[in-house]
């Protein structure tokens, strides 16, 4: 009878120690998609914020030698309100889509990274005041969102990409990579 539970025992032992494998294993697996995924919305900000900074400079520059853009203002102010009101989808809402879409895992369509990069360069091109954070963030959500999406992620998972898009393109937006990489 001792021989017989013990060896019910051991049986169940391994049965549990199997199980605890296969799901560490899936944890695992998920865990190092997750760090695949963040580094190449890492990479892919790196690169756009990257574009963005160097284009918003050198917009800056070519205003500062040609005065006469200021009285573009009012024309980039009207197109851009056009464009976002007539192939912007939702992306008028700006930051808060982003937001939006990190807590409720809401996709953003791809369109709104393109958007926000050229509309905040016009309008910086023109005298504006269009602040490269949100501008930045936006970009990162939408980098994020998408990847999230082309690799089926969802809930927490999802969550975590968008963090790591908008810290990323918040730390770009400020010259600090490192801080964007940590948070």
């Amino acid at each position: 009878m001792c021989i017989r539970d013990s060896s019910h025992e051991l049986q169940s032992a391994e049965r549990t120690l199997a199980a605890d494998t296969r799901r560490n294993a899936g944890n695992m697996r998920a865990s190092l998609t997750t760090l695949a995924l963040t580094l190449v919305i890492s990479v892919a900000m790196g690169v756009a914020a990257w574009a963005f900074l160097t284009s918003l400079e050198i917009v800056t520059g070519v205003r500062g030698r040609h005065g006469w853009l200021l009285l573009l203002l009012p024309a980039v102010g009207v197109g851009t309100a056009w464009v976002y009101r007539n192939h912007g989808l939702r992306s008028a809402r700006g930051n808060n889509l982003v937001i939006d879409s990190t807590i409720t895992g809401t996709p953003i369509h791809v369109r709104m990274a393109p958007l926000t990069f050229l509309c905040s360069t016009a309008t910086h091109l023109a005298g504006g005041s269009a602040g490269r954070e949100g501008a930045a963030v936006q970009m990162g959500g939408t980098i994020a969102s998408n990847v999230a999406s082309l690799f089926h992620v969802e809930g927490h998972d999802r969550r975590d990409l968008m963090m790591a898009g908008i810290s990323a393109a918040f730390g770009a937006a400020f010259g600090t990579p490192l801080a964007g990489a940590f948070f």
